[in-house]
């Protein structure tokens, strides 16, 4: 243990992944069920599955809370057209789009489930907040996409290149 502050901000960072995953799925699980048992396990599954677990050396998977937080907001939001929970939601959809690659991929296809799920014709406007939010939440990442998309093209070009020399 040494006294530098970069080393104990990494250590507190690795180590609020699984409570930020257990209250994130709480809040979600209790507002689904209205249960506070059925949400405390739903919070201990989600924050101590075994892929966490199996996983515990890439912070990046840890940092799953975003899912559950953004899943919230929408529930919330859908039920009482509250614009903070629209918030809510966008601030969990940034954060797993700025959290991990894997989830950048699957996580707006369990969005899209939950669209198809809960969609009413008569809730339309608050359909096109719920896209505008998902958008404005979204254009901070993509100069991120964007700069990986042309290194993957330079890499490509590259690799193309050198196979074409040893012809």
């Amino acid at each position: 243990m040494t006294g530098n502050p970069d080393t104990r901000l990494q250590r507190a960072r690795d180590r609020s992944g699984f409570p930020l995953n257990g209250i994130a799925a709480f809040a979600l699980v209790r507002e689904l069920t209205g249960s506070d048992v059925g949400a405390f396990i739903g919070g201990l599954a989600f924050a101590f599955a075994p892929f966490a677990g199996e996983h515990a050396s890439h912070i990046q998977m840890l940092m799953g809370f975003g899912m559950p937080f953004a899943l919230l907001g929408l529930h919330r939001y859908v039920k009482g057209g509250r614009r903070r929970h629209l918030v809510w939601f966008a601030l969990g959809w940034l954060d797993v789009l700025l959290s991990n690659a894997y989830l950048l991929v699957f996580f707006p296809i369990v969005f899209a489930l939950w669209v198809l799920w809960f969609f009413r014709q008569v809730d339309m406007r608050r359909w096109f907040a719920i896209a505008a939010a998902a958008v404005v939440a979204t254009l901070p990442v993509v100069p991120l996409l964007y700069g990986y998309h042309l290194r993957q093209e330079r890499a490509r070009s590259r690799a193309r290149h050198r196979r074409d020399q040893r012809r």
